[in-house]
């Protein structure tokens, strides 16, 4: 089991999440990786502002490894962007292939017409 918490090196204590997030003993506890981004990513200014002025960082419990990982936020961001701008161009990418094999079978097609057009002109012309 893996879990996530936001800890405070200022303080010891955890964010309570949300948009103004405060800090205790216990504070918030994220299920799942993709949780943390998006509370990360749902933040204003203020928020953002109170992880940074409270030197904040992601902590990862491994329960079954027993290990607990750290990670600085704000290069969690820059990757969480990488990572969806990898997917967006690859994204994009799959669209155009789509688009070119739509292309090449409309192109096909016609051509198949074309040709059916000229077997039938060829016919009548006798």
């Amino acid at each position: 089991m893996i879990i996530y918490k936001i800890k405070s090196l200022t303080t010891g204590r955890f964010s309570t999440g949300g948009d103004c997030p405060n800090y205790t003993k216990k504070g918030k506890t994220w299920a799942e990786k993709g949780h943390v981004s998006s509370h990360l990513s749902s933040q204003s200014r203020y928020g953002q502002q109170s992880y940074r002025v409270n030197q904040c960082v992601i902590v990862c419990y491994d329960f079954e490894a027993g290990t607990e990982t750290e990670f600085d936020i704000d290069q969690w961001r820059t990757e969480v962007a990488e990572r969806r701008a990898v997917r967006e161009a690859s994204k994009e990418k799959r669209q155009a292939e789509d688009k070119l094999k739509y292309a090449q079978d409309a192109v096909a097609q016609a051509k198949r017409n074309l040709e059916r057009l000229q077997q039938e002109a060829a016919r009548l012309a006798k």
